[in-house]
């Protein structure tokens, strides 16, 4: 069978479908006759597996068209699209699948119109323009039109099925996504367990004026505990406005972007991870938390209670309990049985959940099955 994974990202870029369907391709290949379409210059080899690139730099029109194409050209005799996320890739698959009569299996990593609604907001106030709205319109209209026309979409957790376009449960299957891997560093970490770390996209501005104060509680009992904040973080200024006013400036950091090997670093060195409501869907940040052995704190959702067992593999807190953020922070900081708990709980989930043995196995199901 030929299976083509359609991708905006491919190795060199990175971003989340980037590393996925590098690693998903030099997997499948011994199945399936794999050929990934992709927009880049010089996309990274895979052995054993074609790797066909449209221009990224013309405007976005042109770019399409070409891209719409090639992926015509690509897919013959082809018996399924694998369409990860992007509004630039999922018209031309439509278009393409259509024509030809393949079945689209549609992997949603992530809600692109959200996320870019998210990325526009700026301050504490979340106030987008109206240049933006409009393009988070047309990002949510082409999105949409995509998951209609899949035969088959899939979701890493099944709460996320909520936050998309109406379509029946019988064309949704759940298939959470693969732990992609922790980079080694050259030096071993240092442990650091009164360091809370977090991504800028894993908090609302509501989590972080929650978190600033459940950390100047907590300090009061452990002082010697900070924040460290990785990636840019729009809310920026406002938090730190906020945390001056609330006494614990001294106690955040805000590191900006970082790189894998610097985020494995800071999550094996680091004491317990924070997850907020987040403006996405934060599975791959549960994952790695999982694989680096790191306690989870996290505020109760329907995608949280999914993934993290309370008491088991990690902590629930309602969202914007100040009380119960401190104290889930203390507990873990003082308590290292419970910490050894959370943290074989979560490799037992990795294992479970979040492997690439269990996501194969169900790729290799619905392609198979696809018609």
């Amino acid at each position: 069978m030929k299976i083509v994974i359609v991708t905006p990202l491919y190795p060199p870029d990175i971003g989340r479908p980037s590393e996925y369907v590098k690693g998903l391709a030099e997997r499948a290949k011994g199945s399936f006759d794999v050929t990934v379409m992709t927009y880049g210059s010089i996309p990274e080899e895979v052995p054993g597996v074609h790797i066909c690139a449209a221009h990224k730099d013309w405007p976005i029109p042109l770019r399409m068209v070409e891209f719409t194409f090639r992926l015509w050209k690509e897919t013959h005799q082809a018996n399924a699209l694998w369409v990860c996320d992007g509004a630039s890739i999922g018209l031309p698959s439509v278009i393409v699948g259509k024509l030809r009569g393949i079945p689209i299996l549609r992997y949603v990593l992530m809600d692109e119109a959200r996320e870019r609604e998210a990325q526009s907001r700026t301050g504490t106030d979340g106030k987008i323009s109206s240049g933006a709205r409009l393009k988070v319109k047309t990002v949510r209209a082409l999105q949409d039109f995509v998951l209609k026309q899949a035969y088959r979409v899939c979701v890493p957790t099944a709460s996320q099925e909520f936050g998309l376009v109406k379509i029946e449960s019988s064309r949704v299957e759940m298939l959470p996504f693969p732990a992609e891997g922790l980079q080694i560093a050259p030096f071993p970490p240092e442990k650091h367990p009164c360091e809370v770390l977090t991504f800028a996209w894993c908090l609302k501005p509501d989590d972080v004026r929650t978190l600033v104060l459940a950390l100047k509680e907590a300090a009061s009992v452990q002082p010697e505990l900070h924040l460290t904040i990785m990636s840019e973080a729009p809310w920026k200024d406002e938090a730190i406005k906020f945390a001056q006013e609330s006494g614990v400036a001294d106690k955040i950091r805000f590191l900006g972007y970082v790189s894998r090997v610097e985020t494995a670093f800071l999550l094996r060195s680091s004491g317990l991870f924070f997850l907020g409501q987040g403006d996405s869907d934060l599975h791959r940040e549960v994952a790695m938390a999982f694989e680096a052995g790191i306690p989870i704190v996290a505020t109760e959702s329907d995608d949280h209670k999914e993934m993290i067992m309370h008491g088991t593999s990690g902590l629930l807190v309602p969202p914007g309990d100040v009380r119960a953020s401190a104290m889930a922070i203390e507990r873990l900081i003082e308590d290292a049985v419970l910490r050894d708990v959370l943290i074989e709980g979560g490799k037992r989930e990795l294992k479970a959940k979040f492997s690439w043995d269990a996501h194969l196995d169900a790729f290799r199901r619905m392609v198979e099955n696809a018609r």
